[in-house]
């Protein structure tokens, strides 16, 4: 079964925030690379996946590992603090 889930990011500003959030969420189990959709302007990402390989909150938190707020999900601090400055945060 595959699932289709769209994750608000309200910290990705521009397509470095996006490269970020791209190569965290890209070693997910299960989830079809062809499927990542960024929408910068509405600070979404929708991927859809293999559910019997990962579900909704794997993906959500290696958004927030990485440094991101993700659907609620708080930023790990110490991930945001790394962050380049040009990811303007």
């Amino acid at each position: 079964d595959y699932r289709t889930l769209t994750i608000h990011v309200p910290e990705m500003r521009n397509s470095a925030c996006e490269r970020v959030i791209r190569g965290a969420i890209s070693r997910t189990p299960g989830l079809k690379q062809e499927s990542i959709k960024v929408d910068l302007a509405a600070r979404t990402i929708t991927v859809t996946f293999d559910t019997l390989l990962a579900a909704d909150k794997n993906i959500e938190f290696m958004v927030a590992k990485a440094g991101f707020e993700a659907n609620g999900i708080p930023a790990d601090k110490k991930a945001a603090a790394a962050l380049p400055p040009d990811l303007l945060r």
